[in-house]
C-alpha cells in the first residue's frame, strides 16, 4: 500500500471518495429532514396539548423515563440531541442505499418509502423496547407521529442529488 497514494488502508481513491459522497449527503439531508420532522412534531405537540417541547421530553425519556414529561429542559435539550443522531444516521444509511443524481421523483418516492419503513420498525419494536415514554406519547398522537415519518421521508429524498453535489456534479434537471 503506498502511503499518501491511490490506496490508504486497503480503500482505493473511489471507495473513499464515494465513502465521503455518502456520508455529505446522507448527513446534510438526515440533518434538514430531522429538522422538517423536528418542527411538524413541535408544533404538533403543542396543537394536541403535549406541549411545544413534548415530544422531544418524550424521545428524552430514553434517559429520564417517565420523569421526562414533567418538564424542563434537560430531557427536551437530550430529546433534541437524540432525535438528530438517529435523523443522520438514517440519513447516511438512505444515502448509502440509493444511487446519486436519482431521478428527483424517483428518489422522493424511495425517500417516503423508506421513512414509512423508518416508522413502522422505530415505532413498533425500537421505541417500544428502548424507550416506553415516546411509546406512550407516539400512540397519543397516532397519524401525526406518522405524518412525521411522512414528512422525514419526503424531505430525506434529497439524499440522491446531494451525494451529486458532494461529488461535484449538477442536479438533472427534469423537462
Amino acid at each position: 500500500m503506498a502511503v499518501g497514494g491511490t490506496l490508504r488502508r486497503g480503500w482505493s481513491e473511489e471507495a473513499t471518495r464515494r465513502a465521503r459522497e455518502v456520508l455529505f449527503g446522507g448527513a446534510i439531508a438526515g440533518t434538514f429532514a430531522g429538522g422538517a420532522m423536528a418542527l411538524f412534531l413541535i408544533i404538533l405537540g403543542g396543537w394536541q396539548g403535549i406541549g411545544w417541547l413534548g415530544v422531544m421530553r418524550a424521545i428524552g425519556g430514553l434517559f429520564y423515563g417517565t420523569e421526562a414529561l414533567g418538564g424542563g429542559g434537560p430531557p427536551a435539550f437530550w430529546g433534541l440531541v437524540v432525535h438528530f443522531v438517529v435523523a443522520v444516521a438514517f440519513g447516511v444509511l438512505f444515502a448509502a442505499m440509493i444511487r446519486r443524481n436519482a431521478d428527483p421523483l424517483g428518489s422522493i418516492t424511495a425517500g417516503l418509502l423508506f421513512g414509512i419503513a423508518i416508522w413502522a420498525v422505530m415505532t413498533w419494536v425500537v421505541v417500544r423496547i428502548a424507550d416506553p415514554t415516546l411509546a406512550e406519547v407516539a400512540d397519543r398522537m397516532s397519524f401525526g407521529w406518522l405524518s412525521a415519518h411522512i414528512i422525514y421521508g419526503v424531505a430525506l429524498g434529497l439524499a440522491s442529488q446531494l451525494r451529486g453535489v458532494a461529488a461535484g456534479e449538477r442536479p438533472p434537471r427534469r423537462r
